[in-house]
């Protein structure tokens, strides 16, 4: 078990907290932070990037239950045209709120023909026993 102390929180420039990672036993814990505006998330996700080039997991599970709101479809898609290509394929497992289902769906469809090897999940056990499984 891994104490409070190994919970990293990465902020915007303004104090506020963006993401929270926890390396675990194989994996990465993420959990997104931010008002789900494109602004917000494209900078989330510049972070989100930076921490994965720097520890180098082949597996992540994040968790967007504490984002507020989501992007809207369209901006989904610009989000999708501005993040780089990854370096390398890792095994992703996101943890959403059922109430966002629509947006789910096509986040997931779109990184997949990417060829991102994400799935979506609205229970936590559920998603880690996923990512830990092959």
């Amino acid at each position: 078990m891994q104490s409070d102390q190994d919970i990293q929180t990465c902020r915007d420039d303004t104090g506020q907290p963006l993401l929270r990672y926890q390396q675990q036993a194989g994996w990465l814990q993420v959990t997104m932070l931010a008002e789900s505006t494109l602004p917000h998330t494209q900078n989330m996700m510049q972070v989100f990037y930076h921490v994965l080039d720097k520890l180098d997991p082949d597996r992540v599970r994040v968790d967007n239950r504490q984002l507020r709101g989501r992007l809207s479809l369209a901006d989904s898609y610009v989000l999708l045209h501005s993040l780089p290509l990854p370096r390398r394929r890792r095994r992703m497992a996101v943890v959403e709120d059922p109430a966002w289902a629509e947006q789910v769906r096509f986040m997931e469809t779109a990184v997949r023909n990417a060829g991102g090897m994400l799935r979506y999940f609205y229970d936590e056990e559920q998603a880690l026993q996923w990512l830990l499984s092959e």
